[in-house]
């Protein structure tokens, strides 16, 4: 028996993967420049969420092989659970955002804010000033594109 067979779907998640390189990168800079992130954090790989959707995106492939190029914009603290606590990199990443509004036309996909930002998460209890911490100043590149189910309780995953 499959886990959706005993707890229905409740919609979908789409995420891009960091490549390898830019991993590589964006750890180095948060080690350099004591960007405080929770042990191990790193060893997964970083991603950005394409599409975080309530409803489910019946016949939604993924799109593995397409690659995109990402520029830093700044950093943005987001709220979790009340607290502004969630230090983001934010993305000017044009491809990525003409993607999320495909799926969103071609699907129906929801999303729960009035503005789709790609951003790369790098720490869940950042305590600091945004305006603090230094320019990323290399290119950042997303692709292996992956779907899952999503997990309305992603912070018990995401810790």
């Amino acid at each position: 028996m499959k886990m959706s067979e005993l707890k229905p779907i409740t919609g979908t998640y789409v995420g891009l993967r960091v490549t390898e390189q830019s991993h590589n990168s964006i750890r180095d800079f948060c080690a350099t420049n004591r960007i405080p992130t929770k042990a191990g954090y790193f060893d997964r790989r970083l991603h950005t969420t394409l599409i975080y959707s309530r409803k489910q995106c019946k016949g939604l492939f993924a799109e593995p092989d397409t690659q995109h190029r990402a520029e830093f914009i700044g950093y943005d603290l987001f709220t979790s659970e009340g607290k502004n606590c969630v230090l983001v990199m934010k993305l000017n990443a044009p491809t990525v955002v003409a993607r999320h509004l495909q799926i969103m036309a071609q699907y129906g996909a929801t999303y729960d804010f009035p503005v789709y930002t790609p951003h790369i998460t790098l720490s869940c209890d950042y305590s600091g000033n945004v305006t603090d911490l230094p320019v990323y100043n290399d290119l950042i590149f997303l692709g292996n594109e992956y779907v899952e189910d999503l997990k309305i309780d992603w912070e018990k995953y995401d810790a």
